[in-house]
């Protein structure tokens, strides 16, 4: 077994489904306001893509765990060995703060089933997805810089939350609402909101990279930098589809061009989609890389 390949992709699923399902929980309070209640079938959409966002979620931390438990002793049979999996859950900053949003994704799916504690589903999310900010290089710088790098982390996951997790039910209204002036709407706001989102995403990456790096040469010298050079291309790439949905397609829509334009506005979409799959992939790669090497 690749044990580097198999933490990669454990990583991917489980940061992937985080993202998804906290842009999901939100996306109708920023972008489709009443949609929820005015639509059953988004509601149950959004409801059953959430649930399988947190199931997703629990597997793939759970197969990380193993895999870092593996990792951690150079043994792969250490993945399914109770003592080496309790020492790391006992002995590590990772085990406490994996169990704990290990629970917290439990917590989520009890709240997606309970109309009484439905309306704590965002905090949660934006709890759970914030608590990857304590693993993989955020630890890494000591003193203020620590403090601004986790805080920059944390605002830096959500930001990626609202854009790239909320795609997935910004989808589902341009093709099941294709016409609907709440679709319009909803796509004037999402893209309001992405400028913030891109702002906050600019900043923060900025002093993640600055934390971690130090020396703006070693986004050249070594691979994580190098990685993350893809990183900011995929990123700049999905810029310049929403610029494109912001100043050509929403006008167009404005003006009741919604027929034209509806076949660009999916593969738009589409395209952010497989840009921010690239994203995420290659921050699921360059957590388990030494940033110095």
């Amino acid at each position: 077994m690749n044990l580097t390949a198999a933490l990669v992709g454990a990583r991917l699923l489980h940061e992937a489904a985080l993202l998804v399902v906290f842009g999901v929980a939100c996306f109708p309070f920023y972008a489709a306001p009443g949609l929820t209640e005015a639509n059953p079938t988004f509601a149950a959409w959004r409801r059953r893509r959430a649930a399988l966002g947190v199931g997703l979620a629990i597997i793939g931390g759970l197969l990380w765990f193993a895999f870092t438990t593996a990792t951690m002793s150079d043994t792969p049979s250490d993945a399914y060995s109770p003592s080496a999996l309790v020492g790391t859950l006992c002995d590590t900053d990772f085990g406490k703060l994996w169990l704990a949003r290990l629970a917290a994704c439990v917590l989520l799916l009890l709240a997606l089933w309970s109309p009484r504690f439905r309306a704590a589903v965002p905090v949660l999310a934006a709890l759970t997805l914030m608590s990857l900010a304590g693993t993989g290089h955020a630890g890494l710088p000591d003193g203020p810089w620590g403090l601004a790098h986790r805080v920059a982390d944390g605002a830096h996951l959500l930001a990626a939350g609202l854009w790239i997790g909320a795609l997935w039910a910004l989808g589902w209204m341009v093709v099941n609402l294709p016409q609907a002036p709440e679709t319009e709407a909803a796509l004037r706001r999402f893209s309001g909101a992405g400028q913030l989102a891109v702002a906050v995403l600019v900043v923060t990456g900025g002093v993640n990279a600055y934390a971690i790096l130090g020396d703006p040469i070693k986004l050249i010298t070594t691979r994580y930098g190098q990685l993350l050079d893809v990183k900011l291309l995929a990123f700049v790439g999905m810029l310049g589809l929403a610029g494109l949905n912001r100043f050509v397609i929403v006008p167009r829509l404005s003006k009741g061009d919604g027929g034209a334009v509806l076949p660009w506005l999916k593969r738009q979409i589409l395209g952010e989609q497989a840009l921010s799959a690239v994203v995420v992939s290659v921050v699921a790669i360059i957590g388990t890389l030494d940033p110095g090497a």
